[in-house]
């Protein structure tokens, strides 16, 4: 190679050495893709949507992304109704579902997330959910669906647990859990699934406490008219697009279940129930009840121990009622009863049964007071002022 070839090579290889520097130098960020605006797709369940005969209570549900579920105390549901609340835990593209309780025999058992599924990186809801499977030979399937409202207002409902009762006895509400619930969505939807023919009433009730029926304190809302749940074959058609990005039309048969436009709307009647919420003696001759709500009748006052055992209030104290009687004052006036440091005192009262009727009833309470101890600097200025009083008698 002569001189000029080797001069020529060499500054070649330096203007390829400035590229690769260049490009080293430079280094883009990576893309992260186009954004996600599609929820979570279900992939397979363990038992599979429709199973029968299933025995086993742990039951796994996979997506085509890492999920998670949110609010599971308030969104999701299990019917039948369930004492041991069920354990249900995301984990990576899997949902587990733990029923805590003794499956039953030939039952039909719906999961049912409502909107509490979603994607864990975009956050997009996968709305209306559930699976269903069967202890059983067969699989009941019919479905019920509407909204709830609040009756003031007309906004839509959410959290509420909607459910119905085949026991159509104006008690079952009360006494019974209900048989199949859902809960409604942050749009006030809901369906109640897993239903066999038949007729049922239908409440909506923001069960506080957990028992899966009303208290008269909760909100409800309730349909007056009882429903028949039924099913009807449809043909839907459907437009397919190749890549190539051509259109075709398909048809398919699909199920529609009805009735699918029930409209509820909840109020709160405003009930309290009557109990003893708390008594004490803040003074030695004062004597303070409290009520869990107001009461038309007056309690009765007995006192049990004491020079006036068997007395009734009003011979040993003067009551002093608030406006809404639902705490009540009494005045001892009798020094032989408030000398005592301890008082057994018989009180009869109306109170709410487990039934919601007010029932009169009787407590034995105890009111106990002790005079404060006095202190050192107290008992000398009493004993100087005893002293005094000698010095001016002998006088």
């Amino acid at each position: 190679m002569t001189r000029n070839e080797s001069t020529y090579m060499r500054g070649i290889l330096g203007v390829i050495l400035i590229f690769i520097l260049a490009a080293c130098a430079s280094i883009g960020r990576p893309s992260g893709g186009e954004y996600d605006y599609t929820p979570p797709v279900y992939v397979k369940s363990n038992p599979a949507i429709g199973s029968r005969n299933v025995a086993a209570s742990r039951i796994s549900i996979d997506f085509d992304e890492n999920v998670q579920v949110e609010d599971v105390m308030t969104k999701v549901v299990v019917s039948p109704a369930q004492k041991a609340i069920p354990s249900i835990t995301a984990n990576g593209r899997r949902i587990t579902v733990d029923i805590r309780d003794s499956l039953i025999l030939n039952t039909t058992y719906t999961i049912d997330f409502s909107d509490a599924i979603r994607d864990l990186n975009e956050g997009n809801v996968l709305d209306g959910f559930a699976i269903d499977f069967s202890t059983g030979d067969s699989i009941d399937s019919l479905r019920i669906s509407g909204m709830v409202f609040e009756a003031r207002t007309l906004e839509p409902a959410q959290g509420m647990l909607v459910g119905v009762y085949s026991n159509l006895s104006d008690t079952a509400l009360r006494t019974l859990p209900m048989e199949r619930i859902a809960r409604t969505n942050q749009l006030g939807q809901f369906t109640i699934r897993g239903l066999r023919p038949g007729e049922y009433r239908i409440f909506a009730i923001n069960d506080v406490n957990r028992d899966y029926h009303w208290d008269r304190s909760e909100d409800i809302a309730f349909y007056d008219t009882i429903i028949n749940p039924w099913a009807e074959t449809v043909v839907i058609t459907d437009t397919l697009t190749t890549a190539e990005g051509v259109d075709s039309i398909v048809t398919r048969e699909a199920r529609d279940y009805f009735p699918n436009d029930i409209l509820l709307t909840w109020f709160n009647e405003g009930y309290q129930s009557q109990y003893l919420k708390d008594y004490r003696r803040p003074e030695r001759k004062k004597l303070t009840v409290d009520f869990g709500t107001r009461s038309d009748s007056l309690p009765e006052l007995t006192i049990l121990n004491g020079p006036l055992a068997g007395a009734s209030s009003s011979q040993w104290a003067r009551l002093n009622a608030v406006a809404t009687l639902d705490t009540l004052e009494y005045f001892i006036t009798d020094s032989a009863v408030y000398g005592m440091d301890s008082m057994l005192v018989a009180m009869r009262y109306l109170r709410t049964d487990t039934a919601s009727r007010l029932v009169w009833g009787t407590d034995t309470l105890r009111f106990s007071f002790k005079d404060p101890k006095k202190s050192k600097g107290q008992l000398k200025k009493e004993a100087k002022e005893r002293e005094r009083k000698i010095e001016r008698i002998l006088k």
